[in-house]
């Protein structure tokens, strides 16, 4: 039997056998712990040595990578390649890597081409030293069909891109016929126009396909007539005047514009001498704003004085009427063909006071002084009577020498017309030099056949003062701006005429630069008022 104390040894004994078995237990988990940690550091170490190689580059690579393909690509005819540049950027801590790749895909913009986009091109790019590098292309390489052209490139782990329309033209073309064995009649469209693939080339001698040319202005799709009067533009012994009379009659706005913008190339001598109103009557009165305007500019470019008057009996309501747009182009393009009477007859058409008497030059200075002042013609008007003036003659800038000398000379009125269709009496050649530091008087005399309330729009360079019937009635200065245009406007100014005789005084003034004033008198829904 054990005493107490060996039981306590015991017991001990037990606790120290406790401890130790604890304290490995706990090495162990201790142990665990840390090659559990030893094992994530490493993966995260792994994981931070591949962020930085890929995104910092201890390798060959690019932090940045643009391309940009030539602004003017696709505009010019005679260029034969398709270039782009790149630019890119060394990575924060590796070197440039010196060879990409590219590729062009196009996405046809025909409406009858339904597939997926066509590979177009593709290849390799070097960069120098400071990474930047360009590519140029045989458009025999790449061009495919007409339509976007989309690139990118790509440099390691970076890529850009940009994209450009192109559309070509030919005037040569082969066809291959797809499955055509001459059993049965052969579809135009979807024989011939489907599969035909034209040449990027151009043929040295157009003409020798005029006929062929001429055929297809008849054809059922707007599109191929379209074409066929390109292709006529280039033909040098073509009279595109006779061959395209019908053609800018076409329902298709489209195929009447392509026929009026290659007429506008064709020689003037073409074009019919008095007959060219009839020609373009269709497109002259048109619904459609732009083939209208396209007309105007056409009978402007290619009409004669022979033209006018069949023009003016055509066009001439236009010119009444409160469409400033249209009126403006009527105007305009009568005025290009008007004779020398002609101008001031479309200009007092619409509304303008086209007739005047002229007087100048009075001396007038940067300040405005004599046009402030109360000169002789402002008191009273005698036409048959000479006044006493004063000129200097500006040196370079329009500066007066101090303490120069003015020169001294008679003026007197004289009769004047509007210089354009557009209402503007230019006041320079109209009086005798110089026009800078002057004032000048326009006088217009005109009976009206009742009491009336009208409306007066006035506009000049570069100051005016006006007088109806003696009573002094609108006064503008522009401010001074050193050799351009100084413009004062007022508008629509409700005037009386009274029954009988009526005048109009106007005092312009000039510093430098234009000289110029316009009158216009309109009722009150702006349609003009012919008085003159």
């Amino acid at each position: 039997m054990q005493s107490e104390e060996d039981w306590d040894d015991g017991e001990d004994w037990d606790d120290d056998y406790d401890d130790s078995d604890s304290s490995s237990i706990l090495d162990m988990e201790l142990a665990t712990k840390m090659k559990l940690a030893g094992a994530v550091g490493i993966a995260l170490l792994i994981i931070l040595s591949s962020t930085i190689f890929t995104n910092f580059g201890f390798y060959s690579g690019a932090g940045s990578i643009s391309v940009l393909i030539d602004v003017n690509e696709g505009k010019d005819a005679s260029d034969n390649t398709f270039t782009f540049n790149i630019l890119a950027t060394s990575p924060a801590f590796g070197s440039l890597e010196k060879e990409g790749k590219y590729t062009i895909v196009n996405v046809p913009n025909s409406v009858e081409y339904s597939g997926s986009p066509i590979s177009a091109h593709s290849g390799t790019f070097s960069l120098n030293d400071d990474g930047r590098g360009s590519v140029s292309i045989a458009y025999s390489d790449l061009f495919k069909m007409n339509g976007n052209y989309n690139l990118q490139v790509e440099l390691g782990s970076q890529k850009a891109s940009d994209s450009v329309i192109l559309n070509k033209f030919s005037e040569s073309a082969v066809a291959d016929l797809v499955q055509f064995d001459g059993s049965k009649p052969l579809d135009r469209d979807d024989g011939v126009i489907t599969n035909m693939h034209f040449s990027s080339e151009i043929i040295d001698d157009p003409d020798s396909n005029l006929d062929f040319f001429v055929n297809y202005l008849k054809d059922d799709d707007p599109e191929i007539r379209e074409l066929s009067i390109r292709c006529l533009s280039h033909c040098q012994e073509a009279n595109l005047y006779n061959l395209l009379e019908e053609t800018i009659k076409d329902e298709e706005n489209r195929v009447s514009l392509a026929a009026m913008n290659a007429l506008m190339d064709a020689p003037l001598d073409d074009a019919p001498t008095g007959e060219l109103v009839s020609y373009l009557e269709n497109a002259l009165v048109n619904t459609d704003t732009v083939v209208r305007k396209t007309a105007f500019d056409l009978l402007g470019h290619a009409g004669s004085a022979d033209d006018f008057e069949p023009a003016l009996a055509m066009l001439g309501e236009a010119l009444s009427g409160s469409d400033t747009i249209r009126r403006e182009a009527v105007a305009e393009a009568l005025g290009s063909i008007a004779p020398d009477n002609g101008v001031a007859n479309v200009a007092s058409r619409q509304g303008y006071v086209s007739k005047w008497m002229v007087l100048g030059t009075f001396l007038n200075d940067k300040e405005h002084k004599a046009f402030a002042e109360e000169l002789e013609p402002e008191k009273s008007i005698d036409f048959e009577k000479t006044y006493p003036s004063k000129y200097v003659w500006a040196l370079q800038g329009n500066q007066r020498r101090d303490g120069e000398k003015a020169i001294e000379r008679d003026i007197g009125w004289s009769e004047a017309s509007v210089n354009k269709t557009n209402g503007m009496l230019l006041m320079g050649p109209l009086l005798p030099p110089p026009g800078t530091f002057s004032i000048a008087y326009a006088v217009s005399d005109f009976t009206c056949s009742e009491d009336q309330e009208l409306f007066l729009t006035l506009d000049g360079d570069d100051a005016f003062k006006v007088w109806l019937n003696g009573e002094k009635i609108a006064e503008a200065i522009a401010p001074y701006l050193h050799r351009q245009s100084c413009v004062a406007t007022l508008e629509n100014i409700k005037i009386k005429l009274k029954k009988g005789k009526n005048r109009i005084l106007i005092k312009s003034a000039n510093i430098e630069n234009e000289w110029w004033v316009r009158a216009r008198i309109t009722d009150a829904n702006n349609r003009p008022i012919e008085l003159f």
